[in-house]
């Protein structure tokens, strides 16, 4: 998806798929050029030495983890703004996945647009990862996500709805 993280080892474990969604009030062409205009301030990313994009992620009662994060070129598709976005953890990458997806901006009603982030990550650690995945983190990854589209929809409803 993206050319930095392409490259995924074999010792890691199989694709996991995490998706959520949130809905935020605006028209779409509202959103449209508000993530035109600045996507990186929308998904909270900052830039740091010059060309690297950072954020923190993670769920919203645990401390947040901060990672690279990147995003694609932004395309449309019937009445759908997508956005590729990949994030990976800055340091202990060995503990922590890093998820591919894709963020998509559809009108659900007039007035009212969808956010969706559809990715997948594959957990760590090989066998052990995956066992601990499927117990306890993949629930932390689905918060993740869902604490992140909650706050793409506040950094929204701060620019207005025009």
């Amino acid at each position: 998806m993206l050319s930095n993280y392409e490259d995924i080892e074999e010792t890691e474990g199989s694709a996991t798929f995490v998706y959520d969604f949130a809905y935020l009030e605006a028209k779409l062409d509202y959103v449209d050029k508000a993530v035109e205009a600045n996507i990186e301030q929308l998904i909270g990313a900052a830039v740091v030495a010059g060309d690297g994009l950072v954020t923190k992620v993670g769920p919203r009662s645990l401390p947040k983890k901060t990672v690279e994060v990147q995003v694609g070129e932004v395309r449309r598709v019937r009445g759908s703004i997508l956005i590729p976005i990949c994030w990976a953890p800055i340091s202990a990458s060995y503990m922590f996945p890093r998820l591919e997806g894709e963020l998509e901006f559809t009108e659900s009603d007039p007035g009212n647009v969808r956010i969706s982030l559809r990715g997948s990550y594959r957990a760590p650690l090989g066998l052990l990862g995956e066992h601990m995945d499927r117990m306890v983190m993949h629930r932390m990854a689905e918060s993740t996500v869902r604490n992140f589209l909650g706050r793409v929809v506040d950094r929204f409803s701060k620019l207005g709805t025009d």
